[in-house]
C-alpha cells in the first residue's frame, strides 16, 4: 500500500514538473519570438501562461486540492494572494497618483529643480 501510494506522489511530481517546464518554455518562447501581435496580446498570453503556472504549482506542488477538512493551507493561500493583491493595486495606484500630480515634461523638472535650488536650504 505504502508503495503504491509512492508511486502516485512521485507521478504527481513529475507531471507537475513537466507541466512547469512545458508553461515556461512556451512563456520564453512567446517572449523571444519577436512576434508581430501587438503588445496587449503577447502581454495577455503571458498573463495567461503566468495563471496556468501558478495553478499548476498549487494543484501539484502544493497539494491544497488532496486538503482534508479544516482547509487551513486554503485558507492562507487565499489570504497571502488577497495581501500581494493589496500591496501591488495600492502601490500602482499610489504610483499612477504620483505620475498625475507630478505629471511635468523633463524639462519643466529641470527648471523646477534649478529653482528650488537657487533658494537654498
Amino acid at each position: 500500500m505504502k508503495q503504491n501510494h509512492f508511486k502516485k506522489e512521485v507521478a504527481t511530481y513529475v507531471w507537475g514538473l513537466v507541466a512547469g517546464l512545458v508553461l515556461t518554455l512556451l512563456a520564453y518562447g512567446v517572449t523571444v519570438a519577436h512576434l508581430d501581435a501587438p503588445l496587449t496580446l503577447i502581454a495577455a498570453v503571458l498573463l495567461g501562461l503566468a495563471t496556468l503556472q501558478v495553478i499548476t504549482q498549487v494543484l501539484f506542488f502544493l497539494h491544497l486540492d488532496s486538503e482534508t477538512k479544516p482547509h487551513w493551507k486554503s485558507q492562507a493561500f487565499i489570504f497571502t494572494v488577497l495581501m500581494i493583491i493589496v500591496v501591488v493595486v495600492g502601490s500602482l495606484w499610489i504610483m499612477t497618483n504620483l505620475d498625475y500630480r507630478m505629471g511635468m515634461s523633463g524639462h519643466a523638472m529641470e527648471e523646477y529643480m534649478l529653482r528650488q535650488n537657487k533658494k537654498g536650504f
